[in-house]
């Protein structure tokens, strides 16, 4: 599900409500070890912190970090989702790529927390 680029910006609000209402009718992930995962989509910044923050249930796998290009786009989307600790982030890079990538891999270890140092 994607709470960014594909919904218009007037209707992202109640994207992200009828998102989270569906979210609420699914059995949790850990119930579905046989899948299917289902991932959310958001920005860095403020609204995808709001995305994350109406996606979190525990229906959800993950969420895809869109345009991300430091590790502190990341942190601030995991610091929405403190209560939520079985909903995995993966970064995506935008114009940058390599570099934006590298420095997260380093800063955020397998299992651990991010570092911002």
């Amino acid at each position: 599900m994607d709470l960014e680029d594909a919904v218009a910006p007037e209707a992202r609000e109640h994207a992200r409500d009828v998102c989270a209402a569906w979210l609420q009718g699914i059995a949790p992930a850990a119930d579905r070890p046989d899948g299917p995962e289902i991932w959310g989509r958001v920005n860095p910044g403020a609204r995808g912190r709001a995305g994350a923050r109406a996606a979190a249930s525990p229906a959800l796998t993950g969420l895809v970090v869109a345009k991300t290009e430091r590790v502190g786009d990341l942190v601030a989307v995991a610091a929405e989702l403190e209560e939520a600790p079985w909903i995995s982030l993966c970064p995506l890079s935008g114009e940058r790529g390599g570099p934006a990538l590298g420095a997260i891999h380093r800063a955020w270890p397998a299992g651990g927390a991010p570092s911002t140092g």
